[in-house]
């Protein structure tokens, strides 16, 4: 069965206006363009179901980003499209050669492998997050239907493993809100994508219990929890691989310095001038072990000794080949010629001049006058 989130991202460019609006605190309405347009993205673009979308409790995730800054409703806007900086995209979009993920290593990473990332670390703080969130579920004991309670922690942990239908000890009123929040998956579940159908069993149990909590806010702190177990992965991610000094984005760039500086270790003393051979006098066993920036100085000091030293030569090089020239150049008179030859007349010399355009023969016949042509 196809799932809204197992459909690829279309290649095609894609306007934003159908999820974003200038005004993002206005309230959606059902019957409104902004509403259509949105449904519209969702089923052309991202091929969901029409009875999937309409399935969705778009009245409570909306309601939550309202109350957001503006750009945390743009990530979350750009999550549920697929729109992100991922490696997958930006290798497409700017051919970028940090395609991995900078945790397991995953080629082409993109927005549905950010919450199945195998990385210890990354589950570690999965795990902890939705400790986090079973705790409040234990704690809200009284404000939350204990059933549901159950289900949505179980749900969450098995992190897209298992279907909500392997439950097998779900009573059979709640089977309506298994099934529906099956068919829109996992990974928009942890995008505060619910089903409505969690509503009127959130609303009946509040009906006999003696919270004052109504079920908006008990739905709108459940969608924070779950967008906060999303962020935080992409969080982690970023800063693994964006971190000045262990990113791995920083890794790899010191490896390709460590590589450099290798090489250029084996320059021979006459590739460089006399006055730059300090240079590779350094100590290189503690020059691997400096600061990036110390290492980048000595880098492009000897790249820029060797473009001298190599410029240097050719200079020197096409000189004494001037100077050698010059000394084995042909006389401007030429030798003479045996008398009684056929041809007795010596060749009249090449002169030169910015106005002087008289031609061998006018010069032989010892005329100044310009011969008029024939």
């Amino acid at each position: 069965m196809m799932t809204p989130f197992s459909s690829p991202v279309p290649s095609t460019k894609i306007s934003f206006p159908a999820l974003v609006h200038p005004n993002l605190n206005q309230k959606l309405l059902p019957n409104s363009s902004l509403a259509r347009r949105k449904r519209d993205f969702y089923i052309t673009k991202l091929g969901w179901y029409a009875a999937v979308f309409d399935n969705v409790d778009w009245t409570a995730r909306d309601k939550v980003l309202s109350r957001k800054p503006d750009m945390f409703r743009m990530w979350v806007y750009k999550q549920s499209s697929g729109f992100i900086s991922s490696g997958k995209n930006m290798r497409r979009w700017f051919g970028s050669e940090h395609s991995q993920c900078p945790n397991c290593g995953k080629e082409d990473d993109d927005a549905q492998h950010l919450m199945h990332c195998p990385d210890p670390g990354r589950y570690a703080l999965f795990r902890e997050e939705v400790q986090k969130l079973t705790v409040w579920l234990e704690i809200e004991m009284n404000h939350i239907d204990p059933i549901l309670a159950k289900i949505i922690s179980r749900y969450v942990m098995t992190r897209g493993s298992s279907r909500l239908a392997d439950f097998h000890d779900v009573p059979p009123e709640y089977y309506k809100f298994v099934y529906k929040q099956q068919l829109i998956g996992w990974d928009n579940f942890l995008l505060g994508l619910i089903t409505s159908s969690l509503r009127p069993l959130q609303h009946c149990h509040l009906l006999g219990s003696p919270s004052l909590l109504t079920v908006d806010d008990w739905l709108t702190q459940l969608i924070n929890k779950l967008l906060h177990i999303r962020h935080g992965q992409w969080i982690y991610r970023n800063i693994s691989k964006h971190h000045a000094t262990l990113g791995s984005i920083r890794k790899t760039e010191r490896r390709a310095m460590l590589l450099e500086i290798d090489c250029l270790a084996q320059l021979s003393p006459e590739d460089v001038p006399e006055d730059s051979k300090f240079l590779l006098e350094i100590d290189f066993s503690a020059l691997r072990y400096a600061d990036s920036n110390m290492q980048n100085y000595w880098v492009h000091a000897v790249k820029a000794a060797v473009v001298a030293g190599s410029r240097r030569t050719f200079l020197q090089r096409r000189r004494q080949r001037f100077v050698n020239s010059k000394r084995g150049q042909p006389s401007s008179i030429s030798p003479p010629i045996p008398y009684g030859s056929n041809d007795a007349r010596p060749a009249a010399p090449t002169v030169l001049g910015k106005h002087n355009h008289h031609s061998s023969g006018d010069i032989l016949d010892g005329s100044n006058k310009r011969r008029k042509p024939d």
